[in-house]
């Protein structure tokens, strides 16, 4: 019997036992897939978490790299580099994208995805935030660097830049800022008192005529009440102890000119060179400032020491050489007397042989600045000495380099100074970015010494370029480097050989004290003028029998009956008309009488030759008796003279003959030949030369008032603090002090600078005033008004500018300057606005002098 086949086991149990199979295969697939991924996101997360600690690792290392290093996220101007950054996250990233990659459930890989995603954001968060971190550190650590320098160098404009750019760069908050500000205020204002301090009473105690003169003008008037005084009583007791009473006979000029030479010998270093008397002398005759022609001298007499020094055996032996080296050329009046400065020169000096010696090598600066192509860095300088040689005129040529060397020793000194604290904070700088730095500095201060075309647009960056292109362009420019030999040793011994040489030729010197006999003592009233170069005149037959007796140029002494305090004053010239006695005309020599004896007096006289340097014997010619010659551009010469030499001396001798001619130089040479009339007889041909523009100074000023009919800016009784206050806005009137610091300074008139500054910004209102700090209307070549970096910047460089280019070349009214610096009609002056200048200028200066 056949059994019935079952229907499920030929049908539908059949496929649900092959679905079944199906479902238990699947279930282990899955079982797998789920593994294989676990395990791979299992790596991921590990690479992931790997990568995080090496980025995190890796990220602080190269943000703690110097700046401009090829690994550091900052490059080397201490900007950060998102260039680095990008760098440096790539392979990273690269990294990141695979994640998720192989895993085969697709929400699963879209998880990881996210969180590499996520990671990696993270990553780069946290990269910025401590790139911005370490910014704020550095831009902080920076500030602090700025600010302690400003502090040190007196440099206020720089500490408030430095605030203002830490401000707007987020390194300050505005409360931080303010509170530096008060502090940096509180030690400006304490330094600027301890300096006031400081220079008064040494000024008291060197010569207190003087100091009480700057006292009665109110230059101190900013020194806190309790010191003034204090220095007020200090200066009248010593003008009672010190007083020197008349008559003056040659005793007592010996013991004057004791007392000079004593006074000297607390102002030179131990074992001072002629040389160095010379020009403490000079300094002492011009009322305490060095001359510019000194001061070129000076510049380059220090810079042979510098050259000189020996290698130091150690940083301390460095550091003792310094300050020994700062201490003796600050008195000499080097670098303006900035001991600071000369030491910081001299250790980079130091650096540089300590380097040498152990084989290195670092840029000469003189010698990469003496290798720029003077049309490179000073064109204006340069083409001006180009034109006077062209032209052939001998004494243009001299003062023509003599302008460009005064230039460049200021640049110089500039970049040497500048170089020395970069280099501090560079040890590491390549030899081509140092000589890069030399060329940016030399630009820069080329620049603020208008040596450029409209310099307010002159980008210095681009200017150093081409000074570098320029560099190497020059023929034979060599190596540059501080020079060493095969050795340390040889390279040593040859600079302590070149020390020791320098020092035998440094032979000590005092000057022997030589007594010319007095006149009579003669009394006689004495007043006071102002309109006329500063010096003594008398009646015009008095002034011919004084130069007679006693030389081109005689001198007297005055004592006043009131004070037994002497004057010595150069008799510069004569007036006309009824005798009057003698009239003193000039802060230099008026003021210190007058706070002793009033407006008017008696005084007491001697008079005897002028002590001028490098004179061996006056001159025996009447200069109130010359020939006057008219030259074809309406001026006139009454002395013009060349110098010759005979016998080793030189002669000053006349170019024009008694009836007016003029004379070539063998035609000059023969007329003194045959009359022995002569101007003067000097050491050198230096020394005659000098004296020849004083000679030419003076006969100027006799002859120039009344040709202009015009009263002299120049030496005009100076305004009280309270006039100044009734004319000057509040704008102004707080840089009052500073106007008279540079009054004094350069020798200019303070009230002249103040009027010029009223008119020019508008009592203080003007836009080149308020933003620019320009409160002189300087406008080089047209260019629009120059920014400085302060107010008192652009007062002392107005002042500058008039003392050598106005005043110095004898244009003594408002007039006379205006003719010259506003000119009406000039090409940058299309609204006719320098037509009102004079009367502008004028109206401003009589209401201060009112």
């Amino acid at each position: 019997m056949n059994a019935p086949v079952p229907r499920d086991v030929t049908g539908d149990a059949l496929r649900r036992g092959v679905v079944q199979v199906g479902q238990n295969i699947g279930g282990v697939f899955r079982e797998m897939v789920d593994t294989e991924d676990s395990m791979k996101q299992m790596e991921q997360e590990r690479t992931l978490m790997m990568m995080q600690d090496e980025v995190n690792r890796e990220s602080k290392r190269r943000l703690q790299l110097p700046d401009g290093d090829p690994e550091a996220f900052f490059d080397e101007r201490g900007n950060f580099s998102h260039v680095n950054v990008r760098d440096f996250l790539t392979p990273y990233r690269k990294t990141l994208e695979g994640i998720g990659s192989g895993i085969m459930v697709p929400e699963r890989a879209q998880r990881m995805q996210m969180k590499a995603a996520l990671i990696g954001d993270k990553m780069l968060s946290n990269l910025m935030d401590n790139g911005f971190e370490v910014a704020k550190q550095k831009q902080k650590q920076e500030l602090d660097t700025n600010l302690k320098l400003a502090e040190e160098t007196g440099n206020w404009g720089w500490y408030e830049d430095s605030l203002l750019e830490a401000e707007k760069e987020g390194a300050l908050t505005h409360i931080q800022a303010e509170l530096l500000r008060v502090k940096g205020n509180k030690i400006r204002y304490d330094k600027q008192q301890e300096n006031l301090k400081t220079a008064l009473f040494s000024s008291v105690a060197a010569d207190p005529i003087r100091a009480a003169a700057a006292i009665n003008k109110g230059l101190y008037n900013d020194l806190n009440p309790i010191d003034l005084d204090r220095a007020k009583r200090e200066v009248r007791r010593r003008l009672a102890d010190e007083a020197t009473p008349a008559p003056l006979s040659a005793e007592d000029r010996r013991k004057i000119q004791e007392k000079n030479i004593e006074a000297l010998k607390k102002q030179l270093p131990n074992g001072a060179t002629e040389q160095m008397w010379r020009w403490a002398r000079n300094a002492q005759k011009n009322g305490g400032r060095f001359t510019e022609r000194d001061k070129v001298e000076i510049r380059g007499a220090f810079n042979t020491e510098l050259d000189k020094l020996p290698v130091p055996q150690s940083r301390e032996e460095a550091n003792q050489i310094a300050e020994r080296t700062a201490k003796k050329w600050a008195l000499l009046g080097a670098y303006e007397g900035n001991q600071e400065y000369i030491r910081a020169v001299v250790m980079d000096k130091m650096t540089s042989r300590l380097d040498a010696a152990k084989g290195a090598r670092r840029n000469d600066i003189g010698l990469v600045l003496r290798h720029i192509p003077d049309d490179a860095y000073i064109p204006n300088r340069s083409a001006s000495v180009r034109d006077a040689y062209k032209k052939g005129d001998q004494k243009k040529i001299q003062e023509k380099e003599a302008a460009r060397n005064l230039v460049e020793s200021q640049i110089d000194e500039y970049v040497r100074v500048q170089m020395a604290y970069w280099r501090e904070r560079n040890p590491e700088a390549s030899i081509h970015d140092d000589r890069m730095q030399i060329f940016r500095f030399a630009a820069k201060k080329a620049k603020e010494l208008n040596e450029y075309e409209h310099p307010e647009k002159l980008n210095v960056e681009k200017k150093s370029k081409e000074i570098s292109r320029a560099f190497d362009s020059e023929a034979q420019v060599g190596d540059t480097r501080e020079r060493t030999p095969d050795s340390g040793k040889d390279f040593i011994d040859r600079k302590n050989k070149e020390w020791k040489e320098y020092q035998e030729k440094q032979v000590p010197y005092t000057p022997q004290v030589e007594v010319v006999k007095d006149s009579a003592p003669l009394a006689v009233p004495m007043s006071f003028v102002a309109g006329r170069r500063a010096g003594a005149y008398v009646p015009r037959e008095m002034y011919q029998q004084l130069v007679q007796k006693y030389g081109s140029r005689p001198c007297l002494k005055a004592t006043m009956d009131q004070s037994k305090a002497y004057n010595e004053v150069p008799v510069v010239g004569f007036y006309e008309g009824p005798n009057r006695g003698i009239e003193l005309s000039g802060d230099e020599y008026g003021n210190r009488l007058i706070m002793l004896a009033g407006d008017k007096g008696n005084a007491t006289v001697r008079f005897a030759p002028e002590e001028v340097p490098g004179m061996i014997e006056p001159g025996n010619i009447d200069l109130s008796a010359r020939p006057v010659v008219r030259n074809t551009d309406g001026s006139i010469s009454t002395v013009r003279s060349i110098s010759v030499e005979m016998d080793g001396k030189e002669y000053l001798i006349p170019t024009v003959s008694e009836d007016g001619k003029v004379l070539s130089e063998d035609d000059a040479v023969k007329q003194f030949k045959q009359t022995g009339k002569h101007l003067g007889v000097f050491n050198s041909p230096e020394d005659a030369t000098a004296y020849a523009r004083q000679l030419h100074e003076d006969q100027e000023s006799f002859y120039a008032p009344q040709q202009q009919g015009t009263s002299s800016v120049l030496n005009q009784p100076i305004s009280s603090p309270q006039k100044a206050a009734q004319v000057l806005s509040p704008a102004l009137l707080q840089y009052e002090s500073a106007f008279r610091r540079a009054g004094e300074k350069y020798g200019v008139d303070p009230d002249l600078l103040m009027a010029i500054a009223i008119h020019e910004t508008g009592n203080g209102t003007s836009s080149a005033f308020r933003n620019k700090k320009n409160a002189m209307g300087v406008s080089p070549n047209g260019g629009g008004p120059r920014s400085f970096e302060t107010v008192e910047a652009g007062i002392e460089y107005m002042a500058g500018q008039l003392a050598r280019n106005y005043l110095g070349k004898g244009l003594t009214t408002i007039a006379a300057i205006g003719k010259k610096y506003a000119p009406p009609g000039a090409s940058n002056d299309p609204k006719g606005l320098n037509s009102h200048w004079v009367k502008g200028v004028s109206e401003y200066y009589f209401q201060l002098k009112a």
